[in-house]
This record gives structure tokens, C-alpha cells and sequence, in this order.
């Protein structure tokens, strides 16, 4: 350990008293013994502060780890990926990216990404490869939104990237416009989790931003704004419609067929 010293200055007294409260305490034995009574004495501050005392042996837990991290890194470079997405906030995402500037290296893949925005642009452009990105979320708590956000419109992308029939989308979130004929329909039939929203540009813009895997709409919405909503598909990355995702249901009031179909974020 290197040592170091101090020039307090005219702080010099009122720390001779600090480090002398220190040592009577025996502070630093009662830190590696773990004793949260030193802070508080009052049982809920003390659960708090005992857990935030994990880093005391995080060195030696690390340890005990590589065997598993290093077969890990081992499988995800033999496998397809071509990115490792990290998704984080403050110290989750800072971490990691300093211990990539100084011991990643550029010249071996999987290429290592880290998110710490919720900028539209930035997230588009991290998740532009989800069909091969393994995705990490970091968070100490595992409550934070930004991660935690940003890993369901990952999901979603991954899940909605990997649909090759209509049954697949039984339990998944779908967007639709309210009040749609077909939604209470497609909902019975395929088990679909319908998010409606007013108009057509709410939930086409509701999906680009992770919070359901497709898009549901009938033909007379492509007849009536095709020009429109084709551009904004276009502006967007998102596909009109995948052969594989039509089928037709009879409408109510209706004696004839019409074509259901759901656009996705392109892949």
C-alpha cells in the first residue's frame, strides 16, 4: 500500500480530534467487523448502512467469481454476438466504462457499448443491432428507470425481432389504436396484451420507444393515410408489415375480410 499524507492546514486541530474519536472507537477494527451500530443506533439505519458495507469484501468475492467470468466472456466470443450493450446510471455506468478505457481492447469482439441516456437517438442507435447484442443491466438497487426502461425496450425489440407467427405474440404487448374493431378480436384469438392508445401516431411512436413489439392495423388504415404512414415507417426504421404476421378476420357489420397486419422496428 503506498503511503500518503495530509497538510490540513487550519483544519489541523479539528482533525486530531476526528482521528483520536477514531482510534478510541477502534474504528477501523469495528468497520471490517461490519458494525453498523458505529453510524446509528436505531435498527432501520442500521439495516441500511450494514447493507452498503458489501464493498468490504467484494475484492475476495471477486475472486471466488472468475472462474465462472472468465468461461462466460469464453462462450460470448465464441458466440455470434457483435456487441455487449451495458445499460446503467451514475457509478453502474461509469465503472465500467473507465475499466474499458483502460484494459478493453479494440481489436477484440464483441465491441463494448455503454448506454447511461435516455436520449431517443442514443438508444436507437445502442439497440440497432438487438438480433445479435447481449444485453447488461447494471444497477445496485435494481430499481432505477433508466435501466431498467432501457432493458424493456431492449427486450421488446429482441422478443419482437424473434416472432415468426401470430401464436408467438400470445402474452407479449401489442399497440393499437383505441376503439379499433379488431382489437378485442385479436386479443381473444391470439392472447395478445393490446396498449391502446388515441390516434395512429401515439402508439407507432409508443412502440418505437420499446413499450410494445408491434404496431396493429387493418387495410383501410393503409388505403386511407398509406402515404403518410409509409413515410413515417421510413423515417422511423420501422417495417410496414411482415407477411408472416397477416391474417384476416371477418369485422363486425361486415360481410367481408379484411387484412390485420402489425409493423415492427425493422431488423
Amino acid at each position: 500500500m503506498t503511503d500518503f499524507s495530509i497538510e490540513p492546514g487550519g483544519l489541523a486541530p479539528k482533525l486530531d480530534t476526528v482521528f483520536s474519536q477514531l482510534d478510541h472507537e477502534r474504528f477501523v477494527d469495528a468497520l471490517w467487523s461490519r458494525r453498523a451500530d458505529l453510524w446509528s443506533g436505531d435498527y432501520a439505519a442500521k439495516t441500511a448502512i450494514a447493507n452498503r458495507l458489501g464493498w468490504l469484501g467484494a475484492v475476495d468475492w471477486v475472486q471466488t467469481q472468475l472462474p465462472h467470468v472468465e468461461s462466460f466472456v469464453q462462450r460470448v466470443r465464441a458466440g455470434a454476438f457483435t456487441d455487449v450493450v451495458l445499460f446503467g446510471m451514475g457509478g453502474s455506468s461509469l465503472a465500467p466504462e473507465v475499466f474499458h478505457r483502460l484494459f478493453g481492447r479494440d481489436d477484440v469482439g464483441p465491441r463494448f457499448r455503454m448506454l447511461d441516456s435516455t436520449d431517443p437517438a442514443a438508444v436507437r442507435d445502442a439497440l440497432g443491432r438487438e438480433g445479435t447484442s447481449l444485453f447488461i443491466v447494471a444497477s445496485k438497487s435494481g430499481t432505477t428507470i433508466e435501466p431498467n426502461s432501457m432493458a424493456a425496450a431492449a427486450r421488446r425489440r429482441v422478443e419482437s425481432a424473434g416472432i415468426k407467427d401470430w401464436a408467438e405474440l400470445k402474452g407479449k404487448p401489442v399497440c393499437a389504436t383505441s376503439g379499433a374493431w379488431y382489437n378485442k378480436d385479436v386479443a381473444k384469438s391470439y392472447g395478445v396484451e393490446i396498449v391502446a392508445f388515441d390516434g395512429s401516431e401515439k402508439p407507432l411512436f409508443a412502440m418505437k420507444q420499446g413499450n410494445c413489439i408491434g404496431y396493429l392495423y387493418d387495410q383501410t388504415f393503409l388505403q386511407g393515410n398509406a402515404g403518410i404512414f409509409r413515410g413515417f415507417l421510413l423515417r422511423q426504421n420501422l417495417q410496414p408489415h411482415m407477411a408472416h404476421f397477416i391474417f384476416t378476420a371477418r369485422p363486425r357489420a361486415h360481410s367481408f375480410r379484411r387484412m390485420i397486419l402489425i409493423a415492427r422496428i425493422g431488423v
